[in-house]
């Protein structure tokens, strides 16, 4: 009980299984490294079997997850990284009776707007204010 709260941005649980397309599933089962374009910087984003691997033990969404706390999921439905649908799929996995999905319309997956970090302040401030 020592997580008082919980606030998710984009949130890619199981990214392993719906992030990937076949061929590059094949190559890190082989042990070999992906690179993919990086729409952030110059150089490409590796993803490394040994990550690949340990990740396929940490898979989230196909059983209910014990988290108990109240959890703020915030997701930008013009991800073009994390379907915005995620977010409900990992809302309705979580133990809690109060969660929140707050979806912007207009986000994207970083949600670095200023009216996208004024709504992260808000969800952690909601988090953190005591019980009244």
């Amino acid at each position: 009980d020592r997580l008082a709260g919980l606030v998710g941005i984009a949130a890619a649980p199981d990214f392993i299984d719906w992030g990937y397309d076949d061929a590059q599933k094949a190559q890190l089962a082989r042990g070999e490294t992906v690179l993919e374009d990086n729409p952030y910087g110059p150089e490409p984003t590796p993803t490394h079997a040994g990550f690949w691997a340990d990740a396929r033990q940490h898979l989230l969404l196909g059983a209910p997850i014990p988290i108990t706390c109240p959890v703020t999921l915030l997701q930008g439905q013009r991800d073009a990284e994390v379907p915005w649908e995620t977010a409900l799929r990992l809302a309705e996995r979580l133990d809690s009776d109060k969660v929140l999905v707050q979806l912007a319309k207009d986000g994207d997956h970083r949600l670095s707007r200023p009216q996208d970090l004024a709504r992260l302040i808000a969800a952690v401030e909601e988090l953190v204010q005591p019980p009244a």
